[in-house]
């Protein structure tokens, strides 16, 4: 059902259905009680507590809001997607692909690379732009 999971604006029901939205959920909350001052060193440092080998940086994911225009209120929910789809482009598929939020992935095994970490957190920014609730 259209806008079951709306977060900071954003309407993730269809990128993450239950019980996907539930735990993304509570990562964004966790991330925003946390991560008080949103700079890239303190972005850096938080992924690389709960990731240690990540290669993914506060830079990354702050370029990635500038230019999708996501701004505060989405930087929470981009770090809560790629943290749940790839523990920050560490685990399963989407580490193998420069697609630490498997954007452009199914069920059918149809697979995307996005060649650049940096592509890959903006193709999960972009999506979540397309995604805004109205």
């Amino acid at each position: 059902m259209p806008g079951e999971w709306i977060v900071n604006g954003f309407d993730i029901t269809d990128y993450a259905p239950p019980p996907h939205g539930q735990i993304v959920v509570r990562i964004a909350e966790y991330i925003e009680r946390h991560l008080l001052d949103p700079c890239a060193a303190n972005i850096t440092k938080y992924i690389q507590f709960r990731a240690p080998d990540s290669p993914l940086t506060g830079e990354m994911f702050l370029a990635s809001c500038e230019n999708h225009n996501l701004r505060s209120e989405g930087l929470n929910l981009l770090m809560a997607l790629i943290q749940q789809d790839s523990m920050y482009g560490t685990k399963g598929e989407g580490a193998d692909l420069h697609n630490p939020g498997n954007v452009g992935d199914d069920d059918a095994g149809h697979t995307r690379d996005y060649g650049t970490w940096q592509n890959g957190v903006d193709a999960v920014a972009e999506w979540m732009n397309q995604h805004r609730s109205a």
